[in-house]
């Protein structure tokens, strides 16, 4: 099994790993598309990106079709708030 490599040395990429979509409700612009999201993504020159709404996964569905065919890689981040109580019995 032979895999051929087409650069050599460190191959670098550009992420941001901290995204939130319109899913998320400190997402400002609630006009903004899927497509335009990823367009702005690839404008600002990444290459991976990660989406963390908080809690709720109802934007990667739309950001990853919209990343079909091109570059962008997209990876799904949940932010879950979580209460505990501690109780003295």
């Amino acid at each position: 099994m032979s895999s051929i490599i087409s650069y050599k040395g460190t191959r670098w990429f550009k992420c941001d790993f901290h995204l939130h979509t319109t899913a998320s409700l400190c997402f400002q612009d609630r006009e903004v598309t899927a497509k335009q999201w990823v367009d702005r993504a690839i404008a600002q020159g990444l290459n991976c990106v990660a989406v963390t709404d908080h809690n709720t996964g109802f934007g990667i569905d739309d950001i990853k079709a919209a990343a079909v065919g091109t570059d962008l890689t997209v990876f799904l981040v949940l932010k879950l708030l979580v209460m505990l109580q501690k109780f003295i019995c």
